[in-house]
């Protein structure tokens, strides 16, 4: 089994509670982020603050945002932003996988079938807007009804 949490941090203080929150609440469980960001939300202190949580995995997508993907910030572009807070981390380096989905559907099935590798249950959390977290609500509702 693994754990779903939707958070729509999307600034630097938020998201660094989340991943003190994450550590505390599963601190020795495989975690994969999906994360999407609006354009205009300072990606490089969001980033910097979700990598705290050291995640073993983190898959970059967008999200519609007022219905459009135009205000949504390019994954490869939060690629860079997350790589270029791991140049300046102070933190104990960690390998994490970093991927691009083209959406946030398989976005959230690439970060599934990344953590079936771990033998400990994982946990997918899905942040950096509350656009994304509400489309992977959509997502699951879709999932839970089909079951």
């Amino acid at each position: 089994a693994q754990y779903v949490v939707l958070d729509g941090a999307h600034t630097a203080e938020s998201a660094a509670a989340l991943a003190s929150t994450l550590r505390a609440v599963f601190p020795d469980q495989p975690l994969a982020f999906v994360v999407a960001m609006a354009a205009d939300k300072e990606h490089r202190a969001v980033l910097a603050s979700l990598r705290a949580a050291t995640p073993n995995v983190v898959v970059f997508t967008t999200a519609a945002i007022a219905g459009s993907y135009q205000r949504s910030a390019a994954p490869g572009t939060l690629v860079a932003q997350w790589q270029a807070a791991a140049i300046t981390a102070r933190g104990k380096p960690f390998r994490c996988r970093e991927l691009i989905q083209a959406s946030l559907a398989a976005a959230v099935d690439k970060a599934r079938h990344e953590l079936r590798g771990f033998t400990k249950p994982g946990v997918i959390c899905v942040t950096g807007s509350l656009h994304a977290v509400a489309g992977a609500e959509r997502l699951l509702q879709e999932v839970l009804q089909r079951a």
